[in-house]
């Protein structure tokens, strides 16, 4: 640090020094945003930076930091402390209102965000209602490339895929095929998941409803036996609600 003149510290006093270096020095910082090191045209001057172009880079980061799709979701905690830079710095600049406005909306989505994601923890989807997928669809309304609520939206689908498989092994397979719909409509998880979901809750209910006519006719094949053809008509009655349309065995 240089020392210091009668009249007080000259305007360099302060300024970061190396010395035994030439040139640029040592990078300063401020707010993010590169000032201009006056080391680069003659030895020892302070750094300085024109404000309206520090105001101008100021907005154009706290831009880019709201329209980040990082897959965390926006830096709101960079956004804030970009936004009380701002009204520092710019109080009365138009773009201060527009951006503290902005972060504003970006605090509500990051709400909606987690409001989802507690919702799916639940097990509340949304799949009649309010609930998680109405949370992330909104997120992607106003920011569509945002990979966090994409995220949750494919995490909902995957659930509704593991409900339909587990209503099937309870032999719910209406409730099955109701839970594979709404997977089918969400349409975020690949095509080929459903696919195969479907595919296995199609063979589970085959196997199912042949060992159940195969039951019948075991029972029919002694109909003198006590309660024999109870038990057949009960077998048949669980067959009906079971099968799939047009099965011939019904």
């Amino acid at each position: 640090m240089q020392r210091s003149s009668p009249f007080g510290y000259r305007r360099s006093a302060c300024s970061p020094r190396n010395r035994g270096l030439s040139g640029p020095r040592v990078q300063v910082l401020t707010n993010g945003i590169g000032l201009i090191d006056a080391s680069s045209v003659s030895p020892d001057h302070a750094v300085a930076t024109d404000p309206a172009e520090a105001t101008d880079a100021l907005f154009a980061l706290g831009s880019e930091v709201l329209e980040g799709d990082a897959s965390d979701g926006v830096d709101i905690a960079r956004a804030h402390a970009i936004a009380a830079v701002a009204r520092s710095i710019a109080p009365e600049d138009p773009r201060t209102l527009d951006y503290l406005t902005r972060v504003d909306a970006a605090d509500r989505l990051q709400a909606l965000l987690l409001h989802g994601e507690e919702q799916v923890a639940a097990g509340n989807l949304g799949e009649s209602g309010i609930g998680a997928i109405t949370a992330f669809r909104e997120v992607l309304r106003n920011r569509p490339l945002d990979v966090r609520a994409a995220r949750g939206l494919a995490s909902v689908e995957l659930r509704m895929l593991a409900r339909a498989s587990e209503a099937a092994r309870e032999d719910d397979f209406e409730q099955a095929e109701a839970w594979l719909a709404h997977a089918t409509r969400l349409g975020r998880a690949d095509a080929t998941q459903v696919a195969e979901a479907k595919r296995r809750i199609d063979l589970r209910r085959e196997a199912r409803s042949a060992r159940l006519y195969a039951d019948v006719l075991r029972r029919l094949e002694a109909p003198g036996e006590f309660g024999a053809l109870r038990e057949a008509a009960e077998t048949i009655d669980r067959l009906q609600e079971i099968a799939t349309q047009g099965d011939v065995r019904v």
